[in-house]
């Protein structure tokens, strides 16, 4: 298994994934916080709402089964950028050379294989026609746009989240509902911060879980009042393909980023991409001009 496929296993397709446990009440002489749902989902968007843009340089290890059933692990390095809600770029590589570009914007999300000089391949697919299907083609139904949810930085409705608040091993868990699925958000109740996100698909099983922590504040480029906290590692699990990949992040700002990182055509011509796959079509399109 090529570092290309781990990565697009883990960062394409994003979006059904899930929860576990249930909710028990809590008994007379429990330690828990006594913590309200609103209070905690008050906290939390009052901390991502200074999180709405995302620059940081990031560090990718993948370790996962090969064709053999050996242990295969690797590490690229690159960039991560989100404008949220559906910017996402994450490019990826070795040696300073981006060899794959996961992403997404407002219409649509896409990846771009540049491992072979010979062979560079992009898919892309549209959101509003995105589907199951699609995304197990890719691997693993999990879109790019959704890696925001896994780190912990999209801000909950209180209104659409189940009325009771989880808890499990001390965390305080909240369920938001998403366009496949559902995500479970378990919180320190304490600092209000998340410490794993689990995401499930439509049937409500278990897909992804991201483990947060190394929790450190965020540069807020020209207001140097607000202080926002991310969790600058996530180790992100598929539960059913053995694979794990641990992401790093480092000098995290929220600063301007240029529109060009999510602008599908650009990149392609840009990465001299030579054939693009159209997951709509399920046919072959004609590969962009350099």
């Amino acid at each position: 298994m090529s570092v290309a496929s781990c990565l697009v296993r883990l960062c394409l397709g994003v979006m059904l994934l899930g929860t576990s446990g249930c909710a028990s009440p809590k008994k007379n002489g429990d330690s828990r916080p006594d913590i309200s749902r609103d209070d905690l989902v008050a906290r939390h968007n009052e901390r991502v709402a200074s999180l709405d843009r995302v620059w940081a340089r990031t560090s990718v290890q993948v370790t996962a089964r090969n064709e053999r059933g050996g242990r295969l692990r690797e590490q690229v390095e690159g960039h991560l950028q989100i404008e949220q809600p559906d910017r996402v770029a994450m490019s990826l590589g070795k040696l300073g050379k981006v060899q794959l570009y996961l992403g997404s914007n407002e219409q649509g999300y896409w990846w771009m294989d540049m491992v072979e000089n010979s062979a560079k391949v992009a898919l892309f697919g549209r959101h509003a026609f995105a589907d199951e299907d699609k995304a197990a083609s890719l691997g693993v139904p999990v879109y790019p746009r959704d890696l925001v949810h896994l780190l912990g930085i999209t801000p909950l409705d209180v209104m659409m989240l189940e009325s009771d608040v989880r808890w499990d091993k001390g965390l305080a868990g909240v369920v938001a509902p998403m366009s496949r699925g559902s995500r479970v958000v378990w919180f320190d109740p304490r600092s209000a911060e998340p410490q794993r996100v689990e995401l499930r698909n439509a049937a409500g099983l278990v897909v992804l879980v991201a483990e947060l922590s190394r929790y450190d504040f965020v540069n807020v480029v020209g207001d140097a009042t607000r202080k926002p906290r991310i969790a600058n590692s996530a180790r992100i699990t598929l539960v059913d393909q053995q694979t794990r990949v641990d992401v790093s992040l480092y000098g995290v700002e929220n600063r301007p980023i240029r529109a060009s990182a999510f602008d599908f055509e650009g990149l392609a011509r840009g990465y001299r991409i030579d054939e693009i796959y159209d997951l709509d079509a399920q046919t072959p399109a004609q590969a962009m001009e350099p």
